[in-house]
């Protein structure tokens, strides 16, 4: 499937978000819009109150159980192979990307077409299930339970991607677990360094 290393970056690298808010303050929230959760963890001081620790950071991103229905089976095989392996890189986080960490950098959207079934963070821990419609038919569903601190996370995501058009319904299932940890200051640009991929 040509692209996928750099999708799989993406998943590597989102998580790095989710340390900005480790702290006492907890943000809880059902069916709520991406601003309305963006909102509350601004009036929570969560934000502010600790953020990811800038440096160099060792990140390996491993997708697993990659299933389609309604694909040809030739074609659910490649993108099978194709996806499910590892990508290990290093990344460099700059005092200015850890003291702005933003929505978009942890989930990758802009918001508006996305909500939180629920959504709670806080002492360490990520629970929440967000929602994206696709205005053409179908949509994504990602489920996101993980551990963070300031200077390490270990995050599973779970991803059901329908796609629907001309009567037919495509899906994709997959999960992936993401593991960062800090390993010291940052050496060169802040740009991905050393990363490689593996298949499985």
């Amino acid at each position: 499937m040509k692209g996928s290393t750099p999708a799989l970056l993406c998943l590597a690298l989102a998580p790095l978000a989710l340390a900005a808010c480790s702290s006492e303050p907890q943000v809880k929230a059902e069916n709520a819009s991406f601003a309305e959760v963006s909102n509350q963890m601004a009036e929570s001081g969560l934000a502010e109150e600790a953020r990811i620790a800038p440096g160099r950071w060792q990140i390996s991103s491993t997708v697993s159980d990659v299933k389609l229905e309604g694909v040809p089976e030739q074609v659910a095989a490649q993108v099978k192979t194709a996806m499910q392996q590892t990508v290990k890189v290093e990344y460099c986080v700059t005092p200015e990307e850890a003291a702005k960490p933003s929505g978009e950098l942890f989930t990758g959207k802009s918001g508006n077409n996305c909500s939180y079934d629920r959504f709670a963070l806080g002492n360490g821990r990520i629970d929440a299930v967000l929602r994206c419609a696709d205005p053409r038919g179908g949509g994504v569903v990602t489920r996101i339970n993980g551990r963070y601190s300031p200077e390490a996370y270990q995050v599973k995501t779970a991803v059901e991607a329908r796609s629907e058009a001309n009567g037919k319904t495509e899906v994709m299932t997959l999960a992936t677990e993401a593991v960062g940890t800090r390993i010291g200051e940052c050496k060169g640009a802040a740009a991905p360094a050393q990363g490689n991929s593996q298949g499985k």
